[in-house]
């Protein structure tokens, strides 16, 4: 279960890596995100993060793994 604060920081920060994208359209993503329920949906029914805000904390996951994987990936090639 995370915290309206929790809630507030990880909306803010996903907004801010949206934000950053530079591709024609990327405004009205961010409009349409925050006229549905991404922001409190949860990730799952009946399996991790299965609370309000989940879909959006494994998103902000899977972005923060990637990154990691691609920070890796430079050592190697």
């Amino acid at each position: 279960m995370f915290t309206n604060l929790q809630l507030e920081e990880m909306k803010a920060e996903y907004k801010q890596l949206l934000s950053s994208v530079q591709r024609p359209g990327i405004e009205n993503l961010i409009e349409w995100l925050d006229k549905c329920d991404f922001y409190e949906a949860p990730s799952s029914t009946k399996y991790h993060n299965n609370c309000k805000g989940g879909l959006l904390a494994h998103s902000l996951n899977v972005y923060k793994a990637a990154v990691k994987i691609r920070e890796n990936m430079k050592d190697i090639a």
